[in-house]
């Protein structure tokens, strides 16, 4: 148990002693055209029977495995797991059967459990909704993220796709257990997973489970911790058809970490940098109504991770109690706390009596601060001033909006990956709470490290190595590359 003491400096502003994150936490002459066309049909059904049996008979050869491994030893739980993988194909297999032919779309389906991480993915649905060869579908999921540790949130899902015009499946909270059915149901040729955690799931919706469709993966956010088998080399890294990479960067730790290589992985761009982009420049929502005109605007974004994680990238237990007396001292800095979903989802769940509980009471109290809980924050950086965060994604993200990104670090944090470490020469790093606010201070008077703004500029060119047209790239793969696979 962790507590942050406040600045003795700051002996009269608000403060909540005791602060902690262990908390208690769902019909016309025939013409050659007309020929050729009917040639490719007849290609296109024979390819799809010949499919059809490779996969039956992989199925099947899988089953002989599990009964082999049987007659080694009684693991009833794998040879169960063959079986529902052989009936999964052999199903999938006859309803694509049932409505495939030639010129039919492409059924692609996107599993969104994720809210915030919708970004990542809703450029490449809108693409798919603007060509007549793919037939985009939408589902919304519950989920289980660290701290709170329970299944649950469709509802903040379905709300978000509803409110952008998203016509979707909703798989509410109590009907996770039949996740695999509807999607099963579907047949979808194509699957969009959000992450590669099994563990942020429903339990049917395990990569194994999937195996059945072509399973595609871009990344919920841009990888930059040092937790390279975790972040390139889970089963559902090795299921994929088609790992989309940001960038060369992403594509060379796959290489270097995956089981099989880079042989799946396909430089795209990352389409939530592009949707990020267009905020780039204009002039945003800034969620504090009615503030000063001269307000210093910061948005304050923690990671969950605190002592009990092996990230340890986190510092909100230990700055939250300083951050508190700062926004009091001074009504002319307004701070937009965005906490990582993990963490905002602990906030939700805390208790009014709890340290946490009473921080986030007198944090809404204040008239130059607030929490900010929507699921798209694009517009919110482009109306900010600066950012202070201890980690993970907005390390990248951020300097896309070539604003001052300051890194609060942790010396005992995991470290980055090789394509961290190339941002931080784009970032002011500090460790301590008066180097922070001097920091500010400079920022405040308009004083920058020339350095770090030629090397943010220079990242965010390199983040983007097609400008607003990943999400046409990862389609075009699709389109090109699905009748050979």
């Amino acid at each position: 148990m962790h507590s942050f003491t406040p600045s003795t400096s700051h002996a009269h502003a608000p403060v909540v002693p005791g602060l902690n994150l262990a908390l208690d936490l769902r019909e016309a002459p025939p013409t050659l055209a007309g020929v050729a066309a009917a040639v490719a049909a007849v290609d296109a059904h024979q390819q799809l029977q010949s499919d059809l049996l490779l996969n039956i008979a992989q199925a099947v050869q899988d089953l002989g495995n599990g009964l082999a491994s049987v007659k080694r030893g009684p693991d009833l739980g794998a040879l169960m797991e063959r079986l529902e993988r052989l009936e999964g194909t052999v199903q999938w297999n006859a309803r694509v059967a049932s409505r495939t032919g030639a010129g039919a779309p492409i059924r692609v389906l996107f599993l969104v459990h994720h809210a915030t991480a919708w970004p990542a993915i809703r450029d490449i649905v809108d693409e798919m909704r603007q060509a007549d060869d793919f037939e985009p579908v939408v589902m919304s999921l519950p989920h289980t993220f660290p701290l709170v540790n329970r299944l649950g949130g469709e509802a903040e899902v379905h709300a978000m796709l509803d409110q952008q015009g998203y016509k979707h499946i909703r798989l509410r909270d109590d009907d996770a257990g039949s996740a695999l059915d509807y999607v099963k149901s579907l047949a979808p040729a194509v699957i969009f997973r959000q992450a590669p955690w099994d563990a942020d799931l429903p339990a049917t919706l395990s990569a194994r489970h999937l195996a059945f469709a072509r399973l595609c993966y871009v990344p919920y956010g841009y990888m930059t911790a040092a937790i390279e088998k975790q972040q390139f080399d889970q089963v559902m890294h090795r299921q994929c058809w088609r790992l989309f990479c940001p960038d060369e960067a992403h594509r060379a730790l796959y290489a270097a970490h995956n089981a099989l290589g880079d042989v799946n992985c396909r430089v795209t761009g990352y389409p939530k940098f592009d949707h990020l982009s267009r905020q780039v420049g204009q002039p945003g929502h800034w969620p504090i109504a009615g503030g000063r005109a001269d307000a210093y605007r910061l948005i304050w974004a923690p990671h969950f991770s605190s002592d009990n994680d092996p990230l340890k990238f986190g510092v909100f237990n230990r700055i939250a109690g300083d951050m508190l007396t700062m926004a009091a001292k001074d009504p002319s800095l307004e701070i937009v706390l965005r906490p990582h979903p993990a963490l905002r989802e602990a906030m939700a769940m805390a208790r009014p009596d709890s340290s946490l509980g009473r921080f986030l009471a007198t944090w809404r109290s204040l008239p130059n601060t607030c929490l900010d809980d929507g699921a798209e924050y694009a517009e919110l950086f482009a109306a900010s001033h600066a950012m202070l965060t201890d980690g993970i994604s907005f390390f990248s993200e951020y300097q896309l909006f070539d604003k001052p990104l300051v890194y609060f670090e942790r010396a005992d944090n995991v470290g980055f990956n090789a394509a961290g470490e190339r941002l931080k020469d784009g970032m002011y790093c500090v460790r301590d709470f008066a180097d922070w606010a001097r920091r500010l201070q400079e920022f405040r008077a308009g004083v920058e490290d020339s350095a770090i703004v030629a090397g943010r500029r220079r990242i965010a060119a390199e983040l983007q190595p097609f400008p607003g047209a990943a999400a046409r790239q990862i389609v075009d793969v699709i389109r090109r590359e699905i009748g050979a696979s």
